[in-house]
């Protein structure tokens, strides 16, 4: 494989990875609406907190670990101001 071959590769990961993040912002608009409905705060530390230590566990090589964890912090921290855009 040439570095055009790789790239090629990561092009098609990124397609996916852009149509399932879609999906997420798509259920994170549905939590925001449940949430306001019910009067809940957009933010649950623990909640995230739960989710940054699964993911990791998820996560099966020891070397991608904390980088998938600062990874999805990115992700929730945007699906959070999805969710304060809703409010």
């Amino acid at each position: 494989m040439n570095l055009d071959d790789y790239r090629a590769q990561m092009d098609e990961i990124d397609k996916k990875i852009v149509r399932l993040l879609e999906q997420r912002m798509d259920v994170s608009c549905d939590i925001a609406r449940y949430k306001n409905a019910e009067g809940i705060p957009t933010y649950d530390g623990g909640r995230e907190q739960y989710k940054l230590f699964a993911v990791a566990d998820l996560t099966g090589n020891p070397l991608y670990k904390e980088h998938m964890k600062k990874v999805f912090e990115a992700i929730m921290g945007q699906s959070r101001a999805l969710q304060d855009e809703l409010k």
